[in-house]
């Protein structure tokens, strides 16, 4: 169990990630239209 909050923490931290990502993306395909 004590392992739990650094793996949800981890979780987080690459679910920010890929948001960031997803949102550079969407910014490249609105200045390409």
């Amino acid at each position: 169990m004590p392992q739990l909050p650094g793996k949800t923490v981890s979780f987080e931290k690459e679910r920010d990630d890929t948001s960031k990502v997803r949102t550079i993306l969407e910014a490249v395909y609105a200045a390409l239209e």
